[in-house]
C-alpha cells in the first residue's frame, strides 16, 4: 500500500485521515493509489461513451496481456496541479512495468500524458468542446 501511496503522490499522513476530509485533489490521488494497490479494473460509468471505449480497450488489452491485468484512469490529472500530475504520471508508469499491467488512459490532455513520463498501452483523448 506504501508504494502505490508513493506512486499516486500521496503522504501518509493524508492516506489515514477520512476520505471525507481530504480535499479533491488528494481524493483522487487517494483513488489512484487504491487502484494500482489491487490492480483494479476502474471503468467510470459517469460518461456512457467512454466506458464503453475504455471497456473495448480492456477486452484488447486482455487479450494481449497473459494475466490481463488492466488499469483503466479516467482524467486522473484532473484535480491535481501539472507538478502532482507529473509525478503521479511516473509513479504509475513504473508500478505498470513492476507488477505487468497495461495501462489505459482517457484524457482531454494527451499532450500532457505524453509529455509526462506515462507510456499507456492505449490512450484515449476526449473532446473538450
Amino acid at each position: 500500500a506504501r508504494e502505490a501511496l508513493g506512486a499516486a503522490r500521496l503522504g501518509l499522513a493524508a492516506a489515514l485521515r477520512p476520505v471525507g476530509a481530504l480535499s479533491s485533489g488528494e481524493q483522487a490521488r487517494a483513488q489512484v493509489a487504491r487502484l494500482l494497490a489491487g490492480a483494479a479494473v476502474q471503468v467510470s460509468n459517469n460518461d456512457p461513451a467512454a466506458a464503453s471505449i475504455a471497456s473495448a480497450a480492456v477486452q484488447r488489452a486482455r487479450g494481449n496481456q497473459d494475466g490481463g491485468r488492466v488499469l483503466v484512469l479516467e482524467e486522473f490529472t484532473s484535480l491535481v496541479d501539472r507538478a502532482t500530475a507529473r509525478g503521479m504520471a511516473q509513479g504509475v508508469q513504473a508500478m505498470a512495468r513492476k507488477y505487468g499491467l497495461s495501462v489505459v488512459v482517457v484524457s482531454c490532455h494527451s499532450d500532457f500524458v505524453s509529455s509526462s513520463g506515462l507510456e499507456p498501452d492505449w490512450l484515449f483523448e476526449c473532446d473538450t468542446g
